[in-house]
């Protein structure tokens, strides 16, 4: 037996998707993957993704270090 996956979001973002998802362009996503604060995984020899539970850390972690300044 297979295994089922019941979520219908993505877990794999690629990233033109990663980048909307943040509402930048896709030279700021790669400028934030840069920094080293959003990991990427090979997906195929020619092929980069973003983790959907990545991005969204991210995300949270966005938000709750603007919501302390």
């Amino acid at each position: 037996m297979g295994a089922h996956i019941t979520n219908t979001s993505p877990m794999i973002l690629r990233p033109n998707a990663a980048a909307q998802t943040l509402g930048v362009s896709i030279a700021t996503f790669w400028r934030i993957v840069k920094r080293g604060d959003l990991r990427t995984v090979k997906i195929t020899e020619r092929s980069t993704g973003v983790l959907q539970a990545d991005l969204e850390a991210y995300i949270a972690q966005r938000i709750s270090s603007n919501t302390a300044a």
